[in-house]
């Protein structure tokens, strides 16, 4: 059984020449690698490495992993007929591959190399805390937590649209009103005035009858919308006022 470790990985993959990709086994640092299993088969193939495989899942990083391993742990059985030699892996380092991170430490000064760990540990706790923060109201309020004015279309009528991007809902004012007739309400309805409604590259994904002469949309898929469309009966105007989330 081995204990892989950073060291464990740099000497592997050193040896075929190609340290450079330990940047991508991040996540294998701290697992066991039984060779009696590893070297009761050929190596596996390496995945195809990109810049995106710095984001390899866990599985993809063993892969490439037991693929560099092999040849420093396993051998074939000297014999007749001769045993196959296994090409090793031979990948290129890809334009612009992120470096291993190393950590120098100066044994005459641990001090310094312990305030530096500190240092680091509390930027973490303090970004933990934030990301609690932010948990917390999205388990409480939901999004958007607060929005922004934006654009405003002023005096539409008839049938129309405009495109939007990544909002997360709109203000309806009732600018001219025909003579609507009305419900009792705290505001009351409006009837009749008309629809409005959002959509993307798929069609339409929600729409809303317009039934006061003010009041705030704040439909679910709206930052996933590139449209807004609305249908107004004759002599109905009214004020779309775009919201973005708060930044």
């Amino acid at each position: 059984m081995i204990f892989v470790t950073s060291s464990v990985i740099g000497l592997a993959a050193g040896a075929l020449g190609i340290g450079w990709i330990a940047a991508a086994l991040i996540g294998v640092i701290g697992t066991t690698l039984a060779t009696t299993v590893l070297c009761s088969a050929p190596p596996p193939p390496m995945p195809q490495v990109t810049n995106d495989s710095i984001n390899w899942s866990l599985s993809q990083q063993l892969q490439a992993w037991h693929s560099i391993a092999w040849f420093s742990y396993c051998e074939c059985v000297p014999g007749t007929p001769a045993p196959i030699n296994f090409p090793p892996p031979n990948p290129v380092e890809p334009t612009g591959f992120p470096n291993y991170p190393t950590f120098p430490c100066d044994p005459a000064d641990l001090c310094a190399s312990i305030a530096a760990i500190r240092q680091s540990v509390f930027a973490i706790a303090q970004q933990q805390q934030q990301t609690a923060q932010l948990v917390t109201l999205l388990q409480r309020y939901q999004l958007p937590f607060a929005y922004s004015p934006g654009a405003l279309h002023m005096a539409l009528t008839g049938t129309g649209g405009f495109a939007i991007s990544r909002l997360v809902g709109f203000q309806v004012n009732l600018q001219a009103n025909p003579g609507l007739p009305t419900w009792p309400g705290n505001p009351s309805y409006v009837r009749d005035a008309g629809w409005m409604a959002i959509s993307d590259s798929n069609g339409m994904t929600q729409e809303k009858r317009i039934t006061r002469e003010t009041f705030t949309w704040l439909p679910p898929s709206c930052q996933e919308a590139t449209a807004f469309t609305y249908f107004l009966n004759p002599g109905v105007g009214v004020n779309i006022r775009e919201l973005s989330p708060e930044i």
